[in-house]
């Protein structure tokens, strides 16, 4: 998605915790904001940062093991 973007020429930053992502996967330059979505104020400082008018959100859970031992997690 954020090559997408990049590609349409759009500034792109990422607010990103890790938990199931590499920062090594992150494009050299792009700004990067280390911390969890559920976080509003931390997000909202993320945002006015980077003066932010669109937002596009795909984070996510994925683990089905996880997701079945810790279901409330979900």
């Amino acid at each position: 998605v954020c090559q997408a973007l990049r590609q349409a020429h759009h500034d792109v930053a990422i607010v990103d915790n890790f938990s199931t992502g590499l920062r090594s996967r992150v494009h050299a330059g792009t700004p990067v904001y280390a911390g969890s979505l559920l976080d509003g104020k931390g997000v909202e400082s993320a945002l006015r940062a980077h003066e932010a008018d669109a937002v596009v959100h795909i984070a996510a859970k994925k683990a089905v093991e996880e997701s079945v031992a810790d279901p409330l997690y979900y």
